[in-house]
């Protein structure tokens, strides 16, 4: 009889809900068949928020920018986005902001002068939250996927050293969420750290994940790939097992495991017949602790696998597109051998033909487990003069867009029960964010060499 009654509340509270007016306004770019209904009535805790931004790529000097592989981020269209993410900030509140890689324009002759400007623009944003920052290829001062510290013992943050608020974790002493247990390996940048919102504690960790990719280049300080790649695995080996079975876990790194999807594709070749290789180098091996020698990628498939149940989230970016890859602890692609979800945060840049936009994650408060993120996005002004400007409501949410309606599931609950074909449909509407062009990936791949990543 109680059951009874309580299906009936239920049923006359979601009649009763169904029956208010929408009053949200969609932008010209969204139709009918792009909203779904969220099912907010089951929700049984609070939620907060966290904001990632990547791949700025800022080409100083330069004003407006169009759609084009080498067109990278103007001025104008980085003050557009640092007013949007200074508003999006005081009206979400979001509890701490993560920097995914990638500060300056791709010309050599400007790079130290475009990393020291994006540095100072990150920290002169309008914040009073922390600002994690992890190295992204085009960051070393000494080129193009070069080592993190060059020959003098200089990295990034050498050009914006301030030591009352250092990298990589800005306003770590003046923000209401607190850092501390921080493990900073300046030589190649990564690190882990605690990051405690009222009573609860984050563990991060940032991965350079450069070293493991196929185009790696250490001259300037002599450690090879094999030996930084070996001290990096060993490095996160140690650091999760030290973490207690309850403390969840958030993963992040710039450039994902799997199949580098961009750089192999030309739009010549008939059928889209050249197959691109790894993200990652599959020519080394790493030792584990045990004594195990395994490729890079398995490798890191090994120790996810060993916290699936902690890691809540993989963040990463590269791409500059608004994707997700699946990764698998064996060849066999199924629920059982599905151990994470990399999310990819597209870049402000526009050189891969995506537009601008940056994400802003959703997560349950007790938990950590992420539920839902909201890509903002800005959009070309008429005949693609060069101005891109956040226009109003442009946004999209993952649930909006893959056509979930439970608040309560996680990103990944609601990806391991999707089919390949669903998962395909939805990601292809996004994966240039919102761009006019159409993508790429999905038109010329495999889905699952794409998508997946799979234990070799």
């Amino acid at each position: 009889m109680k059951s009874y009654l309580f299906l009936c509340i239920c049923l006359i509270f979601i009649l009763a809900m169904s029956c208010k007016q929408d009053a949200n306004v969609k932008p010209n770019n969204f139709t009918d068949d792009d909203s779904v209904v969220i099912d907010s009535t089951a929700t049984a805790s609070t939620t907060s928020t966290f904001l990632a931004l990547s791949d700025v790529h800022l080409d100083s000097g330069t004003g407006n920018v169009t759609f084009g592989r080498h067109n990278d981020t103007g001025d104008s269209l980085w003050a557009r986005t640092k007013r949007k993410l200074e508003d999006v900030i005081k009206t979400e509140k979001p509890k701490f902001m993560v920097y995914l890689g990638d500060l300056p324009h791709h010309e050599n002759s400007s790079r130290v002068k475009n990393v020291t400007l994006m540095l100072e623009h990150l920290r002169s944003l309008n914040i009073n939250i922390p600002l994690l920052y992890l190295p992204g290829n085009n960051d070393s001062l000494a080129g193009d996927y070069y080592s993190f510290q060059n020959g003098n013992g200089e990295t990034p943050f050498s050009v914006d050293s301030i030591p009352s608020d250092p990298w990589p974790i800005l306003h770590a002493a003046r923000s209401t969420a607190k850092i501390s247990n921080m493990d900073f390996r300046k030589q190649f940048g990564y690190y882990a750290a605690d990051l405690t919102i009222g009573s609860d504690t984050l563990k991060v960790i940032a991965l350079n994940s450069v070293i493991m990719t196929r185009s790696y280049y250490n001259a300037v300080d002599h450690v090879s790939q094999q030996e930084a790649a070996q001290k990096q695995f060993i490095w996160l080996e140690k650091t999760l097992d030290s973490i207690t079975t309850k403390k969840p876990i958030l993963m992040m790194m710039h450039i994902p495991p799997g199949i580098d999807n961009y750089a192999g594709f030309d739009s010549t070749a008939p059928h889209c017949d050249n197959i691109p290789g790894p993200m990652w180098n599959d020519s080394y091996r790493v030792t584990n602790l045990k004594g195990d020698v395994l490729s890079f990628q398995n490798a890191f498939l090994n120790l996810v696998g060993s916290k699936k149940d902690q890691i809540k989230g993989i963040l990463t970016s590269h791409t500059h597109f608004d994707g997700i890859r699946r990764l698998y602890s064996s060849k066999t692609v199924d629920n059982d051998s599905l151990i994470g979800i990399s999310m990819s945060t597209p870049g402000i840049t526009i050189g891969h033909g995506n537009n601008p936009g940056f994400k802003l994650y959703s997560y349950d408060d007790a938990s950590y487990n992420i539920l839902d993120f909201k890509t903002h996005f800005a959009i070309p002004t008429v005949n693609n003069s060069g101005t891109f400007k956040f226009i109003g409501d442009s946004t999209y949410t993952f649930k909006e867009t893959y056509k979930i309606s439970n608040a309560n599931a996680t990103i990944f609950e609601s990806i391991s029960g999707m089919n390949d074909a669903d998962l395909e449909t939805y990601m292809g509407k996004i994966l240039a964010v919102k761009s006019h062009k159409t993508s790429k990936i999905i038109k010329c791949y495999e889905f699952d060499v794409v998508m997946n990543v799979l234990y070799d």
